[in-house]
């Protein structure tokens, strides 16, 4: 676990208490064996994805947001379980997994809007089947979020889009401009706050 003060893009800091990937992979064994038999689907698209496709420049987020229908009770008391239950090496917080994603969760608005993509994640569970989205989908999740900041209410989504541009090798105007087109998205006229924004961090006029 770690305890960070961040500097975003606007000049905002603050403090958060965040963990590894690695931490919520043994978090999650510990999740599977509490099961014993019954089975659960997780479909990360938040943090824990970016985490998961080595995006995320901080190397940690605070939760595993899944897309999917609230977990039973006994599910979600065995979650908590995993958190009262964690040792000074692998301490999530209480809601460390959880389906408070973008859009509220609500699963058909997310299909339409992001088309998403899941990859399966083979990590040896027995209860648990894991998915997580891929680049794209979470691309454009990450452009949804920072052209409307009241999706998410966090000053993380343009920081975690310019991590996805780096990732995939567009370090220019131009190649982002370009990448967007290939997904027929027109970023100057379809999302213009996040144009305005990228051309200031690509000119190093503001911190991401």
């Amino acid at each position: 676990m770690t305890c960070t003060k961040n500097t975003t893009w606007d000049g905002e800091t603050m403090d958060e208490i965040k963990v590894g990937l690695q931490t919520f992979r043994q978090s999650l064994k510990v999740l599977d064996e509490k099961l014993e038999g019954e089975k659960i689907e997780i479909r990360a698209i938040g943090g824990f994805a970016l985490l998961f496709h080595k995006v995320r420049q901080t190397g940690s987020t605070r939760d595993i947001d899944s897309v999917t229908r609230d977990y039973s009770p006994r599910v979600q008391k065995l979650i908590k379980e995993v958190a009262e239950e964690a040792s000074e090496t692998l301490q999530v917080e209480e809601g460390w997994l959880n389906n408070d994603n973008v859009f509220d969760n609500d699963i058909e608005s997310i299909e339409a809007m992001l088309e998403p993509f899941w990859e399966k994640v083979e990590w040896g569970f027995s209860n648990i089947t894991l998915y997580v989205a891929d680049i794209e989908t979470l691309f454009r999740a990450k452009l949804l979020a920072s052209e409307d900041d009241n999706l998410t209410g966090r000053t993380q989504d343009l920081p975690d889009l310019v991590d996805i541009f780096f990732k995939e090798g567009k370090r220019t105007l131009g190649d982002c401009v370009d990448y967007c087109t290939k997904l027929d998205i027109s970023l100057e006229k379809d999302y213009p706050r996040v144009y305005s924004r990228l051309v200031r961090v690509l000119k190093g006029e503001c911190l991401v």
